[in-house]
Formats: structure tokens, sequence, C-alpha cells
């Protein structure tokens, strides 16, 4: 269906684009108003009619609540539905409300040794999960900018979560990250800006982006004197502690979390 007579538009309208050889949605779709209106002597009002039922067929609107797209009914349709990726770490998910946004672009900025390594080849790994684990089925592409990708650091924590469950054992992680080398572009470009590090890529690039998360270093001590999470004492080494702070998000309120990087890779802190 994507010729004019199926529209259901007045016959004469009809005639008048047939006259001047417009006879498919394609050809219409493809002309401003004012283009139209100067090949066919149609008005505006009538132009922007022809326009609007094609729409209508090209893209017909379906009947949704906001409930339907918030929980991904059969109704919604797939062009609406926003999946979630997983971090890794269950408490960050929870946090960002079900985890990385898989439309659009996240930023994830921060000083030097913030962590912003250790986080991305944490999502290398969790997008190649199944759906029901929070991943995509899906591979990922690193582009490194440093001297030496990390590998060996990538093959420790790939050791670690290949372990966590049995649906783990049948990926083979390594085998699904492409990695390319850009040596020339431009990273860690960062400004202080009332004491704290801010990314500094420019105005056009920050208008680009749908998340900014911020990663920090901090010296702060933890509340507890020695803090163990999952057998890792963490405790005592505030060089190590982190933090995540949610910049801004379409989804998402301002919020900030304490995290550690061990051998297994990104941890909150309770």
């Amino acid at each position: 269906m994507n010729s004019v007579e199926d529209l259901d538009i007045n016959p004469k309208i009809k005639t008048s684009l047939k006259k001047v050889g417009l006879t498919s949605f394609g050809q219409i779709l493809t002309l401003s108003i004012q283009d139209i209106q100067r090949l066919t002597k149609l008005s505006q009002g009538e132009v922007t009619g022809i326009k609007t039922a094609i729409a209508l067929q090209v893209m017909p609107q379906p009947s949704l609540t906001a409930f339907d797209i918030q929980k991904l009914t059969d109704k919604c349709p797939d062009r609406l539905k926003i999946g979630k990726l997983s971090t890794g770490c269950k408490q960050i998910d929870e946090a960002l409300r079900g985890g990385i946004l898989t439309r659009g672009i996240t930023e994830i900025a921060g000083e030097s040794a913030s962590g912003k390594t250790q986080f991305c080849l944490q999502l290398c790994l969790s997008v190649q999960l199944p759906h029901n684990l929070g991943g995509l089925s899906a591979g990922a592409a690193y582009i490194c900018t440093e001297d030496v990708f990390p590998s060996k650091r990538l093959g420790q924590m790939i050791g670690y979560f290949s372990q966590r469950t049995d649906i783990h054992k049948k990926i083979a992680f390594g085998d699904n990250i492409f990695i390319e080398h850009v040596a020339d572009l431009v990273t860690d470009s960062m400004q202080t800006l009332h004491r704290r590090q801010i990314p500094a890529l420019g105005l056009a690039w920050s208008n680009q982006i749908t998340c900014r998360l911020s990663l920090a270093r901090t010296s702060h001590e933890l509340d507890l004197p020695r803090n163990i999470l999952n057998g890792v004492v963490i405790g005592g080494f505030p060089t190590s502690i982190r933090t995540l702070e949610v910049t801004f998000a379409p989804n998402l309120p301002n919020l900030e979390l304490v995290y550690v990087i061990d051998q297994e890779g990104i941890k909150t802190v309770s």
C-alpha cells in the first residue's frame, strides 16, 4: 500500500497529484510542502492533509497507554521498546532502574584512574549474557585509545565472570569482544570547575548524549572501620574507594553510589 490511489482523500486532489507524476508515497514524502504546492497548485492545507494521510498509512499509531510502554507489554511495538543492559553489579542496576539504557548515548566520564576502563570491560562481558540475566545476547566493540589494551585484566575478569552461573560456561566471552585501536582520539578531556572534575569535550558533544555517569576517586573513609564485600577486605584502603554519580539522565534522579574495584570488577559498598 504505497500508491496515491490507496489514500482516503478527495478524488480531485488525487487527480492533481497524478497529473504531475506524483503517484507514490516516496515521491511525495521526499518533496517539501512548498514544492508540492508549486507543482500541483494545491493549497498548503491540502498538501499537509496529503502528507498526514500518508504518514498514517506508513506508520499507523497504535493505541497504547503509558503502562504498555513502561512494562513493555505485547501491545508495545518494537520501535518504542527501550531495554536495559546490566552493569554486572546488582546494586548499581537497581540504582539505575535496570541498568544502562540501550538507546541513546551513555557517557561514562571521570578523571584518570576513576574506574572508566573497568566499568567498560564489565559492560563488554554483561552484554553477552542472555536477556533473562540482564544482557543482550550480543557482542561488544571496544575502541581502545591507549597504547595497550588491558587484555590481562579482561582475562582475569572473564575468569571470575564465568564462574557465577552455569549459563556463563556456555559463553566464550573473549570471542565476542571486537577491539579496535584509535591512536588520535582525544580522551580524558576533563576540566576543573568549582573544585570538581567535569567533561570538557564541548557543548556540541554534551548535547548529543542521553545519560552521563560521572566517576571519581575519593579519599573519604567508609563509615565502618573495616568492610568486607563478598570476602574481599576493602576497609582501610581509601584510595580504592570511588564514587559513581548520575549527573543527568531522562529516567533517573541525580544520585551517588560508592563502589570499589576488586579482582572480579566493580562492586558497590553498603
